[in-house]
Formats: structure tokens, C-alpha cells, sequence
């Protein structure tokens, strides 16, 4: 609502076509009720009253929300009316507005004294930015209300007409919760009360089933989350769940259609907060949040899910390493065999490679040195000679090269060894 008087009248809201008291509304601007209240601005009209921001006469400002001259002759309404200050009181919660007095002005106008609120409705402010509000914007807004109306809850207190022109944002964004005029108590007998145009009480755009049916004694505080969710539609898509020719084709939409699925209706709604919508709005009460705080809770985890980024798949290292790597191990291969290659001759025994040598010089006619030495020397005399030594068989010694690692060495050929110098 307006700052100041100033400013209310600039941004003085039309009165509804053809209504009888809008002259006798306009009127009242600039009296004074119960030489109390100066009424300054006309900053509001709805079906039930008219608000005024008004000044004390100590100076102190206020809203006064006067109910319309012509239904305080009845008294289902006029009980309705100063139930609200009576109820929003009892919430207990910042967020609620609060009702500082009522009283009856010398005319008889009934009238209830309220804070004067700064700033703007939901409803208002969603049409100033086009008709929807930024996801993250619109999940504090409702974060906000859901504190309300646990506070509400926990009293007993059931809103029964939540939607954006019942919720107020300060100009520091601050949340309050208007309007508890159609709020019921738990305790009471919820018996079927028509508005003044003769539909259930209520908007049928942001009702719940069994309130759209009339059935009160089911309409409960689950019946207030599935307004919010409804809300939260609104100001995401800029358009109400229920969309009729008329107000009764809405309601009987509202009555029978269950909500498509929230993702469906908002493709670009992430998946956690569409399945939580989901849950707010379904058409049997038995699948919705059980309570307010369930709703609440379960909603700022969903709204986390949706703010943090999903992490990055890795990237693959690149191998520019690999033709590198490959190249250095076929060097080292290289600097391996040429090593096993010069150090190949050292492995030969060097007893075989004697016997080689000692075979290949006999091979050729020479004949051992110890044979030749003893067979110059004659016998001693009167010695029998020697009886001739047994043959030996000849015996092959055949050089073994150990293998290596580098080019192959040819073998030696294996040649026969003959101790007896034997020839053919």
C-alpha cells in the first residue's frame, strides 16, 4: 500500500463497475472517524470493504478497512469481519497482519484499524514484471508464506483463500499474509458460506477440490498447500492452474480436473521442484505435504538441488605424451642390445675355447709336446718292455657359446679329438 496520502491518490484503485456505495465510499476521503482517524487516501476495495490510509490525531499512521455500508445489516458478515482481525492476531507471527483496534464510526460503519503496509501486493508486483517472477524470487516468496501458516497451523487457523492479491511485499521484501476474513478454525462446524456474487467462498482458480465441491469438513491445512503450490504457478507462468469462460466453469474445472504434471505444465522447471509442486498440488489429499513444515523443509532442499550446477564430467588427459614416451623406450631397447652385444664374447669358457684350439692343431699334423718328449727316450736296460696301452676311444669336446641377448656368434664346428695322435 501507498507510502503516504500523496501517493495513495496517484495510485487510487478503481471501484467495481455500478457499486452502489462507491460514491458514498469516496465520500468519506478527508472526514474523520470518531474524531480519531483522519482518513487520508482510498488505497483498496474488495467485496467485503474498503481501505483507507488514515492518521491518528496523535500523529501515529494506519490502514482502516471499512466494511461496505450496505452489509453490515447482515450478520453472518459482519461476524466474518471482525473475526479477521481476531484470528490474524492469534497467529502469532511477524508475517501475519496484525489488527490494532475495531470500532463502530457515528454513522454505524463498521471498521477495523490495521498497520499501514509499505510496498505492494504479489498480485501487483507479478504483473509490474510481466506476469512471472524469477524462479529463485518466487521460491522466497513462498518460503515466507509457508513460515505463516505453520505459525497458522499450529493455532488451528485455516486460511481457506490464499492466492497473490491476499500477500503483501514490503519494499524491503518483507512477506505478510492479508486477509484472514474467510479463515476457519479447526474447532468450528465448517459449514458451506457463500460471497457476495454467490460462489463458495474462495477463488476457484487457487482452490483445492473438496473446498471447490463444498465439502468443509475435509478442507484443512492441507487445503491452504494446495493454494500455495497453485501461487507458485502463477507467478512461474504468469497464468491460474484453472482456466475457464466463467468463474462456475472454473470452479467445476477445479471440482474435477487433477493438475497435470508441474514439469509438463513448465518445462524449464528443474525436476526436484517440479516433483515437489507435484506433491503440493495433487488432487487427492492423501498424496499432498502432510503439513506446512514438511512442505517448507522439503522445499528449500529441492530449491538447493536447483541452484547448485551439476558437476563437470571430466576431461581425458591428453596423450601428447605417448609418441614421446614410445620414442624414449625404443632407444632404451636399443642401448640394451648393443650393451648385451659387446659384452657376448666374454661369456665363453675359457676351457672349451683351449680345447678348440688344441683339436684344430692336431687336426693338422703336430703332435701333442708330452707324446713327442717320451717317445725319444729308450728303455732301460734289461727292462721289459711296456705292454701297449690300451687304446682310448676318442672323445668329442664340443665348445658351448652361452646365448645372448645381441647378434648371433657362429659356433665352432665340433671337431673329434684323438689323445693318441692317431691318423686316418
Amino acid at each position: 500500500m501507498a507510502a503516504n496520502a500523496d501517493e495513495a491518490a496517484r495510485a487510487e484503485p478503481s471501484l467495481p463497475s455500478g457499486w452502489a456505495g462507491e460514491a458514498r465510499a469516496r465520500a468519506r476521503l478527508g472526514t474523520t472517524l470518531n474524531g480519531k482517524w483522519h482518513l487520508d487516501a482510498m488505497l483498496g476495495v474488495g467485496g467485503m470493504a474498503v481501505v483507507y490510509a488514515a492518521t491518528h490525531r496523535n500523529g501515529k499512521r494506519a490502514a482502516i478497512k471499512m466494511l461496505h455500508g450496505e452489509l453490515r445489516e447482515r450478520p453472518a458478515l459482519l461476524t466474518r469481519f471482525r473475526r479477521e482481525g481476531y484470528l490474524a492476531n492469534r497467529v502469532g507471527h511477524p508475517g501475519a497482519l496484525s489488527v490494532l483496534d475495531d470500532d463502530v464510526s457515528e454513522d454505524g460503519a463498521v471498521y477495523m484499524v490495521m498497520d499501514l503496509l509499505d510496498g505492494t501486493s504479489l498480485e501487483d508486483l507479478r504483473l509490474s514484471r510481466g506476469g512471472v517472477l524469477p524462479l529463485d524470487e518466487a521460491l522466497g516468496i513462498i518460503d515466507a508464506i509457508l513460515d505463516v501458516l505453520v505459525a497458522a497451523h499450529a493455532q488451528g487457523i485455516v486460511h481457506r483463500d490464499l492466492k497473490p492479491d491476499n500477500v503483501f511485499i514490503l519494499r524491503d521484501g518483507q512477506v505478510r499474509v492479508l486477509d484472514f476474513g474467510i479463515a476457519g478454525l479447526r474447532e468450528e462446524a465448517q459449514t458451506p458460506k457463500v460471497t457476495l456474487t454467490g460462489a463458495f467462498m474462495g477463488t476457484p482458480g487457487y482452490m483445492a477440490p473438496e473446498q471447490a465441491r463444498g465439502l468443509w469438513d475435509l478442507v484443512d491445512a492441507q487445503t491452504d498447500l494446495w493454494a500455495v503450490g497453485a501461487t507458485l504457478f502463477t507467478l512461474l507462468s504468469g497464468e491460474c492452474l484453472h482456466k475457464g469462460r466463467s468463474l462456475n466453469e472454473e470452479l467445476l474445472l477445479a471440482m474435477t480436473k487433477p493438475v497435470p504434471g508441474a514439469c509438463t505444465l513448465l518445462p524449464a522447471l528443474p525436476g526436484a521442484l517440479g516433483r515437489w509442486m507435484d506433491r503440493a498440488l495433487a488432487f487427492e489429499k492423501v498424496d499432498r505435504w502432510p503439513d506446512a513444515r514438511a512442505m517448507q523443509r522439503e522445499g528449500r532442499v529441492a530449491r538447493e538441488c536447483a541452484s547448485t550446477p551439476a558437476p563437470a564430467a571430466p576431461t581425458p588427459p591428453k596423450r601428447r605424451w605417448l609418441p614421446a614416451a614410445l620414442a624414449g623406450v625404443a632407444a632404451l631397447a636399443a642401448l640394451v642390445a648393443l650393451a648385451a652385444f659387446r659384452r657376448a664374447p666374454s661369456h665363453i669358457d675359457a676351457a672349451p675355447a683351449a680345447a678348440v684350439h688344441q683339436e684344430r692343431t692336431e687336426d693338422a699334423g703336430a703332435p701333442p709336446a708330452s707324446t713327442a718328449s717320451s717317445s725319444l727316450e729308450p728303455p732301460p736296460a734289461g727292462a721289459e718292455p711296456a705292454p701297449p696301452a690300451p687304446k682310448a676311444k676318442p672323445r668329442v669336446v664340443t665348445a658351448k657359446l652361452p646365448a645372448a641377448s645381441g647378434p648371433a656368434i657362429p659356433s665352432a664346428p665340433s671337431v673329434p679329438f684323438d689323445p693318441l695322435g692317431s691318423r686316418k
